[in-house]
Parts: C-alpha cells; sequence; structure tokens
C-alpha cells in the first residue's frame, strides 16, 4: 500500500466547531447550579454573561438559539428571566449542539470529482465510496455518543 503524503494527510483537516457549543453548555449548566444552589427561579442574561464572562451579545445569541430548541425559555418583565425546560440529567451533548450548530452532516464530503481525470479509475471509486462509508460511520458513532452523554455526566469523573 502506497503511504498517502503528509500534505494530503487527514491530520490537517480537523473538524472544527465554533465556541458556541461550548459556551451553550456553560449557559445551561449555570443556569441550573444558579437555580438550584442559590434558589433563582429565572436569571437574566446580564447576570449568566457576567458569570460565565461571555459577552451579552454572544449570550443573547446562543439563548436564542436555547430557546428555538427548547432547552430554554423565558419569562418577561422585571421577575423575568431564563429558566432551564428540563433538568440537565434530560439534556444531552446532542441537544446542545444542533440547538447551537444544526443537525447537517459533521464530516462533510466533496462530491465533484471528475474521476475521468484519476490516472486509475477502477481504484479511486472504491476509495471514495469507501471514504463516504467510512465517514458516515464516524458521525453515527459521534452522535450516538453524544446521544448518551447526559449534562449531568460531565459532572463524573469518566476518564479510565
Amino acid at each position: 500500500m502506497m503511504p498517502i503524503p503528509y500534505k494530503y494527510s487527514l491530520r490537517r483537516y480537523i473538524v472544527s466547531y465554533s465556541l458556541r457549543f461550548s459556551q451553550a453548555i456553560e449557559i445551561i449548566i449555570f443556569i441550573a447550579m444558579k437555580s438550584e444552589r442559590e434558589f433563582y427561579d429565572y436569571l437574566s442574561i446580564p447576570k449568566i454573561a457576567e458569570g460565565l464572562n461571555i459577552p451579552v451579545p454572544s449570550v443573547k445569541k446562543l439563548i436564542g438559539m436555547l430557546k428555538v430548541a427548547n432547552l430554554i425559555l423565558s419569562k418577561p418583565g422585571v421577575s423575568g428571566g431564563l429558566a432551564l425546560t428540563k433538568t440537565i440529567n434530560e439534556i444531552n451533548l446532542y441537544d446542545v449542539l444542533s440547538a447551537v450548530e444544526g443537525e447537517g452532516i459533521l464530516f462533510p464530503i466533496y462530491e465533484n470529482f471528475d474521476i475521468e481525470n484519476f490516472p486509475d479509475k477502477n481504484i479511486v471509486i472504491p476509495v471514495i465510496k469507501n471514504s463516504r462509508n467510512i465517514f458516515q460511520g464516524i458521525q453515527e458513532q459521534m452522535v450516538a455518543s453524544l446521544r448518551a452523554t447526559t449534562l449531568l455526566d460531565l459532572f463524573h469523573d469518566k476518564i479510565e
């Protein structure tokens, strides 16, 4: 088997998501902990932004996404604010990821190859098909793992 030159290696192409995912997790956990330990019914966006050191506009945008996903509800008025619609044991990582990043394909694959330009298309066709199948399998495993991990699980040491 011929080695793939480094410049074409997959090590250079790491899938990356914005900070929204981790910030949204922190917002949900912050609301849960403040509500439980300090007996707040609702928290304001400025209080969340200040507590997490996340700019208010970013918190507003994330809250909007989490509300659309029905993870957070808001109550208007002086005594209003934000609260969770579920416990952190009922919210999994996939819920949060899909709320802030969407439910698209995690590993998009370029589909517009001109196979005729390859020296041996009999080798290339299975490689392209296998890469699609492998990436699909990886995505399915990743989604299953995210769905199996609740936000409460983040409080437990799972490193083995």
